[in-house]
């Protein structure tokens, strides 16, 4: 047996039960002592056959154990209360001092051979049927598993069965095979009087294996919330983990795309001005003074727009084309490179906030690294998909040979992934870079939305 504790309450109501039951014995016994006592004052024909078997026990008792008339009464009654005591003692010690479960066969295989004694004592069939159905009670709360509980009631109904037989039999031989108007109600009533203790010991069994079938239902369904509960918490902390390498990613993008960039334009413009100090250019370093002080502020609005995007998820708005186009004009101004811009397709405007930084990163790499004297933008798009092209004629590079902490390209190629779109670079030392940005309609920019 299990350590298991178990509830106060559904203790206390198990031990109610427990008394009950053996409320029940007792009333048992008590009932057909009394009935057969008086049943013994009454002519042999009338007698119920509880009281002719004690009537033969006692003659029986006369002739074997010669024993006096008033002694040879009292013997019978003896030996029955001697077996329910035995019958009663085994109950006790199987409700109230906690059986163990490898005794619980052996003691219901006592308990029938009792009963069994007990019924060809005094072949009371109405009370035999009652201490049957208490044995069959019993099982319910003694035995744990459901197939043991069928065996011992199944059990009871058929000796139960046998009882009704052998009544049966008993009233036929009677009648010696044939209808007797005077057998027949007797045997109705014989039958009848047994017959609702069998059909509620029935339904007890069925109500039993329904609820005990629900139970388990309800463990297995238990058992699959729990587990649903555990995956749940361990979604959960993926997506925050994920959430939170996102957010990281996106401000790492920020950074790079506001203040870095920005930082990068300003410290060209005052190398420019450097050289023109050198050489006594005063106006023209006055000049790229203004365009890096206008560069600073704006950096600081570009970082404070990035700061606001990132706390209020604020979309952005204007024409994208028109925006591509002004940053080419600004790379012009702060570089000399000439910028051209083709843009014959507009985007949707999910994408204008990637697509726009996108730009500024490229064109800031070109004026870091390409050392070139041309640049151009081109945007087209056929059969739903849509291209956005940046070039250069500069020195070029190997994209194989790129080590890590290059954040740019990398964050080029994030914005890539949150548009669903693929991110092509081209680019051999001395021919130049192409960075071709493919974005398929169909698919549109709600994923990408969403994978941020």
């Amino acid at each position: 047996m299990g350590n298991t504790p178990i509830h106060p309450l559904i203790h206390k109501e198990k031990r109610l039960l427990n008394w009950l039951l053996f409320f029940w014995l007792c009333l048992t016994y008590v009932q057909y002592m009394l009935a057969s006592i008086t049943e013994l004052q009454l002519p042999m024909e009338a007698r119920s056959p509880a009281s002719i078997n004690i009537t033969i026990l006692r003659i029986v008792t006369e002739d074997l154990l010669r024993m006096d008339s008033k002694s040879a009464i009292l013997f019978p009654f003896f030996v029955f209360t001697l077996l329910m005591v035995l019958h009663g003692g085994l109950h006790w010690w199987a409700l109230f001092k906690n059986i163990n479960q490898c005794y619980l066969w052996p003691y219901f295989l006592l308990q029938a051979v009792c009963i069994w004694l007990i019924y060809f004592l005094i072949g009371a069939d109405n009370a035999v049927f009652g201490l049957w159905l208490t044995l069959a009670i019993e099982a319910f709360i003694l035995l744990k598993r459901t197939s043991h509980i069928i065996v011992v009631v199944a059990g009871c109904l058929l000796f139960c069965f046998v009882i009704q037989g052998i009544v049966l039999l008993t009233f036929l031989s009677d009648s010696k095979g044939i209808p007797d108007l005077a057998v027949a109600p007797k045997l109705i009533k014989a039958i009848a009087e047994g017959s609702p203790i069998l059909l509620f010991v029935c339904a007890s069994l069925i109500l039993y294996i329904q609820q005990t079938s629900a139970h388990r239902r309800d463990q297995e369904l238990l058992h699959e919330l729990e587990t649903a509960h555990i995956q749940l918490e361990d979604y959960a902390a993926r997506v925050k983990d994920l959430t939170l390498t996102t957010e990281r990613q996106r401000m790492a993008r920020e950074l790079h795309d506001t203040l870095a960039q920005g930082l990068v334009g300003l410290t060209m413009q005052l190398e420019t001005i450097d050289l023109l100090l050198i050489s006594q250019r005063c106006e023209q370093a006055r000049t790229f003074v203004q365009r890096a002080m206008t560069r600073s502020r704006a950096t600081i609005n570009s970082a404070r727009a990035a700061i606001t995007d990132l706390r209020t998820e604020i979309p952005m708005t204007g024409d994208i084309l028109v925006a591509i186009e002004t940053e080419a004009d600004h790379f012009t101004t702060a570089t000399g490179i000439p910028c051209t811009c083709c843009l014959q397709t507009k985007f949707p405007g999910e994408y204008h906030e990637h697509l726009l930084r996108m730009v500024s990163e490229v064109l800031t790499n070109i004026a870091r690294h390409a050392q070139a004297s041309q640049a151009w933008i081109r945007v087209g798009g056929e059969n739903a998909a849509i291209t956005l092209e940046i070039g250069d004629n500069g020195i070029g590079f190997d994209p194989a040979k790129v080590t890590t902490g290059h954040y740019g390209l990398q964050g080029l190629r994030e914005r890539a992934r949150l548009m669903n779109g693929q991110l092509l670079i081209s680019s051999e030392p001395g021919k130049g870079t192409i960075v071709r940005l493919c974005l398929s309609l169909e698919r549109g920019g709600e994923d990408g939305r969403k994978a941020e």
